[in-house]
């Protein structure tokens, strides 16, 4: 019994590593070639350093694989998150810029001129972009759509959403973006807030996730024997497979209530 749900868990780290797998090619497609060669080179290395020097049979080290992968796309993920919060703080002084330039008489698109030449990256390429389009004959409409498609945040939504409805029905820009940098930043401080409040219960929980691996890589360099019985039985094997999937179900789980805590 033991074995078939030993081997039950198995069919499930591997779809798991599928997927690992996809996501992981879904973040690297962006990426220059040379780039998603070592990207997958690494992969290969590791591998061999878990076979090589560990003494890992071929199928922990597929498992160590997946765990790496997992971490790779989380990694990738919290970069593309960094950016996108920077974006989102960089939105208002952008709003102010552009407010300024429409209080002194210049069009909208001159005011995206002057926070693409003004402000540092990320915002200024992500409108110097706008401009580009612009000026390859893609519509102004357009091109914020695509700005919303390459940023789809709540306050790239907000902005860009109010601009194209005074841009159809008129009105008061300038009011209605004093009103988007209020309701931004009142958004931030509560966030701001937040994320200190959770802070240490995230850090304890990332410290609690990586002292399993870090034990069994430890133990396994010191006393392989003493690990065996992990892979030499019928026991060993069932609890080691559902140790790796409750430990990657945690972190699905506690990734899912951050996300939505933050989210509210």
């Amino acid at each position: 019994m033991s074995h078939i749900i030993a081997g039950l868990i198995q069919i499930v780290l591997v779809l798991l590593g599928v997927s690992a797998v996809v996501m992981l090619y879904r973040r690297i497609r962006g990426l220059a070639p040379q780039q998603r060669v070592r990207v997958l080179m690494l992969n290969l290395i590791l591998v061999f350093l878990f076979w090589a020097i560990l003494r890992l049979p071929l199928h922990i080290c597929a498992v160590f694989l997946l765990l790496i992968n997992v971490a790779v796309v989380g990694f990738m993920g919290k970069q593309e998150e960094t950016r996108t919060k920077l974006l989102g703080d960089q939105l208002i002084n952008a709003l102010l810029i552009i407010s300024g330039a429409l209080k002194a008489g210049r069009t909208l698109e001159q005011g995206f001129e002057l926070v693409s030449r003004s402000m540092p990256d990320p915002i200024s390429h992500e409108f110097r972009a706008c401009l580009a389009e612009m000026e390859l004959g893609i519509p102004f409409e357009q091109s914020l759509r695509n700005l919303l498609e390459r940023i789809p945040t709540h306050d790239f939504k907000l902005f860009v959403t109010a601009t194209l409805f005074q841009r159809e029905t008129g009105g008061n820009l300038i009011a209605l973006y004093d009103q988007i940098i209020f309701a931004v930043s009142e958004r931030k401080k509560v966030l701001g807030r937040l994320e200190a409040q959770t802070m240490q219960q995230r850090y304890s929980a990332y410290v609690v996730m990586a002292l399993p691996i870090g034990l069994y890589i430890i133990l396994s360099w010191l006393n392989p024997g003493h690990i065996a019985v992990l892979h030499d039985t019928q026991i060993g094997q069932l609890a080691f497979y559902s140790a790796i999937f409750l430990q990657i179900l945690g972190v699905v789980i506690l990734r899912a209530i951050l996300t939505r805590t933050t989210a509210a």
